[in-house]
């Protein structure tokens, strides 16, 4: 109920990730304001169901999901990885590096993932008219 209520007043925004010829749901992409680096405006998070990861899906989504951000006005967007996460961490320093973002050290905070606490190394990217790979 929260999150749709939230959803409704443009404070989230979720994607279902979904295999076009079957209807298999292969993820989640989206955005919340939920941030911790005191200089973006959303985070940007995602998950791709385990026997789906290595085809490129996270890294489309992510893509697809900050150019609709940024089709309107220039906005700074974190994603935050665990660094012991290697597949996630390449994966968001692959977009930080295409979309020109940085590391920003001062939105690492712990996030609990299946009941383990860890710290998430943060990193931005701003997107808006005419940004991105």
């Amino acid at each position: 109920q929260e999150t749709e209520k939230k959803g409704r007043a443009g404070l989230l925004h979720h994607w279902v990730m979904v295999r076009p010829w079957d209807g298999f749901i292969l993820g989640l992409v989206g955005f919340d304001r939920v941030t911790r680096s005191q200089r973006a405006v959303w985070n940007l998070g995602y998950w791709v169901r385990s026997s789906e990861q290595q085809h490129g899906i996270a890294r489309k989504s992510i893509d697809a999901v900050l150019r609709w951000l940024g089709q309107i006005e220039d906005l700074i967007v974190e994603l935050k990885v665990d660094p012991k996460n290697q597949a996630g961490r390449k994966t968001v320093m692959r977009a930080v590096s295409n979309w020109g973002g940085e590391r920003c050290i001062e939105g690492d905070s712990p996030i609990t993932v299946a009941g383990v606490r860890t710290l998430h190394e943060c990193h931005i990217i701003e997107v808006g008219p005419g940004k991105g790979p």
